[in-house]
């Protein structure tokens, strides 16, 4: 048996408060704005949707915590480094490193270039490899996902009742849900296009209003 709507919204803004303390906001802005915005949606809506919604809030907080824990150690492995090669004297870097900003950790390394660690070389470029793209692609993600998200957690509700198997709005409904277990990313990006679709489809007919204006 599931607990209740508001005791599953309860312990996600625990964690969420969690994770914004320990850097994790700062890490993924538009990674951690995509949850609150899942959890937010999944509060305003009842039933099978709501549960999807706040499912889904809950797969990609687990992502989120999991990609700021991987990437974090791996920035305390450069930020050692930097320390004994006495390349951060005044602690600015740590001090990123504390408050979740990774990010500068793997510039300073870039910048310094190939440090020694361990009697070895070590190319520290590689391990920015993840934070290639900017925090624009991230957010076009994170908007992309929360699109999709929406756009499966309703599609059961447009489904008329009593409609079968062959109805349109099943077939659609059940589309979407395979798709998701094949490929979000792919899903993600077809549900973006469908919308461009309807964006044009909903635009007014330009010869149309010519004729009406005589041209």
């Amino acid at each position: 048996m599931s607990a209740p709507a508001e005791l599953r919204s309860d312990l996600l803004q625990e964690r969420l408060a969690d994770l914004a303390e320990a850097g994790g906001e700062r890490f993924d802005p538009p990674g951690y704005a995509f949850v609150l915005s899942l959890l937010a949606k999944s509060e305003a809506l009842e039933g099978a949707a709501s549960q999807r919604l706040h499912d889904r809030a809950i797969a990609q907080l687990d992502k989120l915590e999991a990609h700021y824990e991987e990437t974090r150690e791996r920035a305390l492995a450069q930020l050692e480094a930097l320390s004994e090669a006495e390349l951060d004297p005044t602690g600015h870097i740590a001090g990123a490193w504390e408050s979740g900003d990774c990010l500068s950790v793997f510039r300073a390394t870039r910048r310094h270039g190939t440090l020694r660690k361990n009697g070895e070389k070590a190319d520290a470029s590689a391990s920015a490899t993840p934070f290639d793209d900017t925090p624009a692609d991230r957010y076009r993600r994170a908007a992309a996902g929360m699109t999709t998200s929406l756009r499966l957690a309703t599609a059961p509700a447009q489904v008329p009742d009593g409609a079968g198997p062959y109805n349109g709005d099943m077939l659609a409904a059940r589309t979407l849900l395979a798709l998701e277990s094949i490929s979000e990313s792919y899903l993600a990006s077809l549900i973006e296009r469908l919308d461009d679709l309807g964006a044009l489809l909903a635009l007014p007919d330009a010869r149309a209003k010519r004729r009406r204006n005589g041209g």
